[in-house]
């Protein structure tokens, strides 16, 4: 008994109120004819002496009864009058126990005042690290949780417990703060596999998180009392209209729609209090997770060495002590980690003890602390020794895949593996003598001449001629040397602009980007029948393929091809020996940054297959105008010099 009131007493405490203090009161319903109320009699007494006890009459008062909806005696209520904060107790037998639990559970929740001893206290795991939720093996996660800024940003390598931080602000946020949460994934199949293979394991082992929610069926909206978590993919812009939150977590940053985060981050334009998480492996230099880390705080994780005493950090390749020649090396294995400082060798299975007092500390300068940036690679990972990390280091040489792999997903960083991104030393390898302002083609002449159009705000266009002096019947492109004539740009509203094109450069097939401004674009197509198409990135069956439709009562040829195939093909131009490219020595500077913008990288499809693409870290509207240009090429040979003469 004396235990059940100490517990009382600490609950009281938690509605911010001391023991005496007429606020917390505990209300009881009981009933002279009710055995177990006697029982209770006398402990009731005895917490008269330390709060305030309303006691009624279950027979007598059915004013109360009504009120606070009893149903069965006994019936005790503790709660704040003054604040109307009422929780119900205990309706039945075996009261102490049942009191005990209650209470002992209002104790725990008062104490989760942040989001790391809620994890703690809520999360159950499985697998390897089965039981409560712990940092003992993953202790630079723990301060993690519990960052205040809005903005914060994870660079990482992969498999160190960085989403299990996220998972945990989603759900801390929900019950504790009691707001809503918008999870983002890079696709929409991705934010379902997620739900179920994430969210729904973390619900099914702990019982009190299972609680929060009133559907566990569905999988893109779950609902916690009167707060939700919306989990989406970042692909289309429905997707992300319309939900206002004020936690928001880019889970996968770099494989995202970049232009949908914009969007994702207007969704806590409205909220008072607001949060921002950004985490992912990166891909290449200043894109998605590396461009934001890069205007943050920097952080990198900090520990004292166990030898000499140094703060001190894990980096690649001063931290490893490379053993072993090739990647199946039996050597390999006996590479060790070792401090930088003092170059003492670092044990495996230390790793928990000597980073358990690390910190996070900024790298970078002047920069504001309310945008904070955190770096960790796989070199800090219990599960990751040395002798992995060197034998995946060694089977990057000669393999791009698995280089960028290496550095990306186990060191955390950005690679641009040698030719992925064409270079400036290769756009000044194909200066030719030729210039923009050159004389124009005669009318209806025998040069083969295409236009190539990238539309947004702005027109960008590209003029080329193509010289065919290979064998056209096995490959058109590898067969034809391409000469850029003119580049230029204009307001997308005057398309009479491209008119003058056709007209000026006597150009015999042009191929316009069918998007935004599809209308326009087909009334474009329809003056030149035959002689204009629009086009669409898509998945093709073949990587070369080009599919053609004509679309229905519009008399316009819809091309859609494969976006890295045909990005590839004109990157080949530039880095062939000889060059199958020719630029006007007075080329703009702006082109050549468009063209540099542009990084090839690999990522795995669902079924683990390797696929190359390519990812934009800057405007590469000119690079698509020398693709569509590479399109045109395919349709043009079919055209005569003596029809568009008609036309033109």
């Amino acid at each position: 008994m004396q235990k059940l009131i100490y517990l009382l007493i600490v609950a009281v405490g938690i509605f911010g109120c001391q023991p005496k203090s007429p606020h917390p009161t505990l209300i009881t319903f009981t009933a002279t004819w009710c055995e177990p109320c006697k029982q209770v009699r006398p402990i009731l007494e005895q917490l008269k002496e330390k709060i305030k006890v309303i006691d009624y009459d279950f027979d007598r008062n059915k004013k109360a009864v009504r009120k606070y909806k009893i149903r069965a005696v006994p019936t005790f209520i503790l709660g704040d009058l003054r604040t109307h904060n009422i929780r119900e107790v205990i309706t039945a037998l075996g009261m102490e126990q049942e009191f005990a639990n209650a209470f002992a559970e209002k104790l725990t929740a008062g104490t989760l005042s942040t989001c790391s001893r809620w994890a703690s206290e809520r999360r159950v795991m499985s697998g390897d690290f089965a039981g409560k939720y712990g940092w003992k093996y993953h202790p630079w996660v723990k301060s993690l949780h519990d960052t205040r800024a809005t903005f914060n940003y994870v660079m990482k390598g992969a498999q160190l417990g960085i989403t299990e931080v996220a998972i945990n602000r989603a759900l801390y946020t929900l019950d504790k703060l009691k707001r809503d949460v918008l999870y983002v994934l890079p696709t929409a199949k991705g934010a379902s596999k997620f739900s179920k293979g994430r969210f729904t394991v973390a619900l099914s082992l702990s019982p009190y998180i299972r609680s929060m929610f009133t559907d566990l069926n569905s999988i893109d909206l779950k609902q916690a009392g009167n707060c939700t978590l919306y989990l989406s993919g970042s692909r289309g812009n429905n997707n992300l209209k319309n939900i206002p939150v004020s936690e928001l977590i880019l889970d996968e940053l770099d494989e995202m729609d970049q232009a949908q985060i914009y969007l994702a981050l207007e969704r806590l334009s409205g909220q008072l209090r607001k949060c921002v998480w950004g985490i992912s492996t990166p891909t290449v230099p200043a894109h998605g997770i590396h461009k934001v880390y890069q205007g943050s705080t920097q952080e990198h994780f900090m520990f004292q060495c166990p030898y000499c005493g140094r703060h001190t950090e894990l980096v690649w390749p001063d931290c490893v002590e490379m053993i072993g020649e090739y990647e199946t090396d039996v050597r390999c294995k006996e590479s060790f980690l070792k401090c930088k400082e003092c170059q003492h060798k670092l044990e495996q299975k230390d790793k928990p003890i000597f980073l358990a007092g690390g910190k996070w500390e900024p790298t970078a300068k002047n920069i504001n602390k309310d945008v904070r940036g955190f770096y960790i690679n796989q070199l800090y990972s219990y599960t990751v020794n040395a002798g992995e990390l060197v034998s995946a280091f060694l089977r990057g040489f000669g393999d791009e895949l698995a280089a960028t792999e290496f550095w990306n997903s186990k060191l955390g960083l950005p690679f641009v593996a040698e030719g992925a991104q064409i270079s400036e030393q290769m756009l000044d390898a194909t200066i030719a003598e030729h210039s923009m302002n050159d004389v124009r083609p005669m009318i209806g002449g025998e040069k083969l001449i295409t236009l190539g159009v990238d539309q947004g705000d702005m027109f960008n266009a590209v003029v080329c001629e193509w010289n065919i002096d290979g064998d056209a019947s096995r490959d058109l492109s590898a067969a034809s040397l391409c000469k850029v004539l003119w580049v230029g740009k204009h307001t997308s509203e005057d398309w009479g602009w491209l008119d003058q094109l056709m007209s000026e450069w006597q150009v015999l097939y042009a191929v316009i980007d069918a998007d935004p401004h599809t209308n326009e674009a087909r009334r474009f197509a329809r003056r030149y029948p035959g002689f204009v198409g629009l086009t669409r990135y898509r998945r093709v069956k073949n990587a070369k393929e080009i599919t053609t439709t004509e679309e229905e009562t519009r008399g316009v040829s819809m091309h859609q091809c494969d976006r890295s195939s045909w990005i590839s093909a004109v990157m080949s131009r530039f880095k062939s020996n000889p060059c199958r490219i020719l630029l006007p020595r007075d080329i703009p500077h702006e082109f050549k940054q468009h063209l540099m913008s542009t990084v090839r990288t690999f990522k795995r499809d669902d079924h683990g297959n390797p696929s190359s693409h390519y990812v934009e870290v800057g405007p590469d509207h000119y690079l698509h105008c020398l693709v569509y240009n590479e399109i045109s090429l395919h349709f043009s040979p079919m055209l005569t010099d003596t029809r568009i003469g008609k036309v033109l």
